[in-house]
């Protein structure tokens, strides 16, 4: 039940962001399947994890102090 609902929602929303961009902008006709399909994947795959995820996850998770010399100085913070 779950899942029909989020495939009807990334319908709606398909259909609203094509509507939306063909209305705004001049699509050819042949055109039109294929920016269907690329936005319906673009919607489809929000919130999927991806290679990128485990890189940042990577990065985030060696937090290390910001060194003194790329932070600005008192009187740098003063002038803003």
């Amino acid at each position: 039940m779950v899942e029909y609902l989020y495939e009807n929602k990334i319908l709606s929303l398909t259909a609203a962001i094509v509507s939306a961009h063909v209305s705004n902008n001049d699509v050819n006709a042949a055109e039109l399947p294929g920016l269907i399909r690329s936005v319906y994947g673009s919607l489809s795959g929000l919130g999927q994890k991806t290679g990128l995820d485990a890189d940042v996850t990577r990065a985030v998770g060696s937090e290390r102090p910001v060194p003194r010399s790329m932070t600005p100085s008192t009187s740098e913070m003063s002038q803003n």
